[in-house]
Parts: structure tokens; C-alpha cells; sequence
């Protein structure tokens, strides 16, 4: 049930955007491209989140962890190339 509490907070692009992504040059496909991925992973980590106090395998939490972290890392990167982007 949790998943359906979530799934608005996925992030997941929408058509629009990625045909907006697909059209898109130089440093605003650049921007455009990171905003997107930055969204997606906050998405992930939403998700992590929630399923973490539903878990019952543990090699499940161990994956969750580790996304929680990489994705973690991976949006401040991001959100630092966006800034250098500006």
C-alpha cells in the first residue's frame, strides 16, 4: 500500500519534458537534463525512505541503503554542475 502513497512523488519526467529534453542544445539541454535527473533521484530517495520502515529482507535494506546513499551524492554533484551551468 505504501507505494501508493508515493508514487505522486516519483518525479518521473513527463512527456513534455523529455520531448523539451530531446529538442534541447548546449547548456539548456545540460540544465534541463540535470533538473530532470536531480528530480528523479529525490524521487528515489522518497521512496527509499518509505520502504525502509516496511523492509523485511535484508538484502532489500542493504539495496535500499546504498541507493539512499549513491543517489545521495549523486544530487549534490548534480545540483553542483547545475549551479556551475547558471
Amino acid at each position: 500500500w505504501w507505494w501508493r502513497a508515493i508514487s505522486w512523488r516519483t518525479r518521473m519526467a513527463t512527456e513534455a519534458e523529455i520531448a523539451r529534453l530531446a529538442t534541447a542544445t548546449g547548456r539548456e539541454a545540460d540544465r534541463l537534463f540535470l533538473t530532470l535527473m536531480i528530480r528523479h533521484h529525490q524521487g528515489a530517495l522518497a521512496m527509499v525512505d518509505e520502504h525502509s520502515d516496511n523492509s523485511m529482507a535484508e538484502l532489500v535494506e542493504e539495496t535500499a541503503n546504498e541507493i539512499s546513499v549513491t543517489q545521495g551524492k549523486q544530487i549534490m554533484q548534480m545540483q553542483g554542475m547545475l549551479a556551475r551551468l547558471a
